[in-house]
């Protein structure tokens, strides 16, 4: 799981940056709009650092994160409090830009259907926040009964959805 959370966090992160480069692209109707982006865009970029630095640094040294010799791990960063906060700040990023485009995408000079299709397309993005709320619910089941295939799972299922 360790080794899956860089990968995983990189394929966000590109999707993430992908998805708000492209609302900048196609949404240049008021600065506000790409103050509020360019802000958002900044957040995402320190959160993956972030996210990076503490997965390359969870433990120090390094190989104590592997260790079951029972030696004391005290250097360790507490892996499912990380992967909370993790989920959490992912989550509100994800609302965050699936709130973005909406009020903007309803300024647009189309006919009120088109309208209203344009901001249902993205409002499409609900799953990504739902996908990670049902991630954090598995994560807590798996963390009562030591398992962890299902996190895998809706790991997966996530990185699929943001693709």
């Amino acid at each position: 799981m360790f080794w899956a959370l860089v990968p995983a966090a990189c394929a966000q992160f590109s999707c993430k940056m992908s998805i708000l480069l492209f609302y900048q692209r196609i949404f240049f109707i008021s600065d506000r709009y790409r103050r509020v982006s360019l802000g958002l865009m900044i957040f995402t970029i320190a959160w993956f650092l972030a996210v990076i630095l503490v997965a390359l640094c969870i433990c120090r040294p390094s190989h104590q994160f592997w260790d079951n010799s029972g030696l004391s791990v005290d250097r360790c960063v507490h892996w499912q409090s990380f992967l909370y906060t993790m989920l959490i700040v992912d989550t509100f990023i994800d609302m965050f830009i699936l709130v973005l485009p909406i009020r903007t995408a309803s300024k647009l000079q189309l006919p009120r259907k088109t309208r209203i299709a344009v901001a249902g397309i993205f409002a499409l993005g609900s799953f990504v926040v739902v996908t990670n709320v049902l991630r954090m619910v598995f994560m807590e089941s798996q963390v009562e009964k030591h398992e962890g295939m299902a996190s895998g799972t809706i790991t997966n299922m996530d990185l699929t959805k943001q693709a």
